[in-house]
Order: C-alpha cells, then sequence, then structure tokens
C-alpha cells in the first residue's frame, strides 16, 4: 500500500496518494505509516501539503510524532522532524524552524542516513533565504543538493537545484542514468525474492524466515540489490518496486514534471 502509494506521488498524483494513505491512519494499521522510518507518514505529509492542505498537514505531524517520540527512534523521529519542518516553513512560521532542523540533522547523522540529514539541511537553506539570509542559505542548499543527487533522490535534488536558481545562482546539470528507475532486471531471482519482501515491510530477521536463509545472507543480497538498482534505503526500494508495478499495470507514461517540494 504505502509503496503503490509512493509511486503515485513520484507521478505526480498526491491526491491518490493522500486518499490511500489516509485510509491507514487508523487503528489498527497506523503501524504500516510506522515502517522504513516513517516513509508512509512523510509521504502522507508531502501529499496534504502538494494540496496546499496545511492544517491537515500539521494534524498528520502531531499524530506522527506522537508515535516516532513514544518509539524513540532516531530515524523515524527524524523523519517526522523533517516533516514538521516542511509545514511549517509551508505556513510561514519559521520561528521554530533553526532548532526542529537542527534536531533532524543530528538524529539523521547520529542513525548514518545522509537522505534524512539532506533533507534537513534543504528546509533550512530555504527557510534562512526566507528570513533574508541568502549566503548561508545557498550554502545549505547547495550541499544538500549534492548528497540528495548521489543519495539517488533525484527528484529531491532536483527540488533543491530550483531554490537556488530561484535566488539567482547557478547549477550544474547532472548527468542522469540512460535508464533512472534501474530495471529490476538488473536483479538475480533470488534478488528480487529478497526485494519483493523487503518492499512488503519486512525485517530482514522474517525475511531470513520465509526464504529460509541466514540474516547475513539476507543482508548480503540486500547490499547487491542496493548497488545494482542505485537506491540507498528500504523506502526508496520499495518506493521503485511500487513504481515498475503500477508501469507494468498501466503501461508506460512519460514522465511528468516533479511535484513541487513541500
Amino acid at each position: 500500500m504505502v509503496q503503490l502509494a509512493a509511486a503515485e506521488y513520484a507521478d505526480g498524483d498526491p491526491a491518490s496518494t493522500s486518499d490511500r494513505l489516509g485510509t491507514l491512519d487508523n487503528e489498527p494499521t497506523r503501524h504500516l505509516l510506522d515502517r522504513h522510518a516513517a516513509h508512509g507518514w512523510e509521504l502522507l505529509i508531502r501529499s496534504h501539503l502538494a494540496l496546499g492542505e496545511t492544517d491537515r498537514a500539521h494534524d498528520t505531524v502531531a499524530r506522527a510524532w506522537r508515535r516516532a517520540e513514544s518509539a524513540g527512534l532516531a530515524q523515524q523521529m527524524a523523519t517526522i522532524l523533517c516533516a514538521r519542518g516542511a509545514v511549517l516553513l509551508a505556513s510561514g512560521e519559521l520561528d521554530l524552524l533553526d532548532r526542529i532542523l537542527s534536531e533532524a540533522a543530528s538524529l539523521a547523522d547520529a542513525a548514518s542516513n545522509s537522505l534524512l540529514s539532506a533533507r534537513a539541511h534543504a528546509l533550512f537553506g530555504i527557510a534562512l533565504i526566507a528570513r533574508d539570509r541568502p549566503a548561508p542559505g545557498i550554502a545549505e542548499l547547495e550541499r544538500a543538493e549534492e548528497t540528495l543527487f548521489s543519495c539517488g533522490a533525484v527528484r529531491e535534488a532536483d527540488a533543491a537545484a530550483r531554490e537556488l536558481r530561484r535566488v539567482g545562482r547557478r547549477t550544474r546539470r547532472r548527468a542522469r542514468r540512460p535508464d533512472e528507475l534501474s530495471s529490476l532486471t538488473a536483479l538475480s531471482p533470488r534478488e528480487r525474492e529478497v526485494a519483493a519482501q523487503v518492499a512488503s515491510g519486512k525485517t530482514n530477521r522474517e525475511i531470513a524466515a520465509v526464504l529460509f536463509l541466514s540474516e547475513k545472507t539476507v543482508g548480503n543480497h540486500l547490499a547487491r540489490i542496493f548497488d545494482k538498482l542505485g537506491v540507498h534505503s528500504r523506502a526508496a526500494l520499495a518506493a521503485l518496486i511500487g513504481r515498475e508495478a503500477r508501469e507494468r499495470s498501466v503501461g508506460p507514461r512519460e514522465d511528468p514534471p516533479a511535484p513541487p517540494a513541500p
């Protein structure tokens, strides 16, 4: 469900993303939004913002933060803090942003999650520019754009580059891979099995039990999958699998412009 919603968001359809994930924002299904460092919550909040629904985004952030704080997991908390920063930025509430985004970046760095850290720095850069501090804001955005691109978050890197161009900063055009989606056909049959289990939300231990493998073997397979597909997280892998599944079901379509960054 979450990976299909991610594919819909990537296809420029935040309304479908919001509707699909909104059905999970109830007990007993909220735990599905918590998985993969709260990827589902992040998508739901981003879809609200893309639709201009800032009040709904505020409410969703509050629910997501209570769950993240209760779980006490650094990556989950960093994800929600970044989402909260995006909501505050969209609402023009800039006073709390420094503390929230600094905490998000610290948690992401502690968890060695460079993607989450880059998201926090991108939002911080936008906030600095909004407060008439262009020089440090540009520095934050340039750093974030480079990291986002290196993590495979191409759309987010493009959004950061657009912000830089908006303030008159020239950005270099980065080379794209011939196939930016990195077809799953590059994977071996066993790697495809592991990838499918990851996309369903299973942990390495659960995958090992299902496929009769050791956890170490599952981890080795996952490392090779990430390398072959050019992704850097379980959430990104799930989104890629969901997107390819959607394309197989509806046929190929022209890639639309990326939705606006929150």
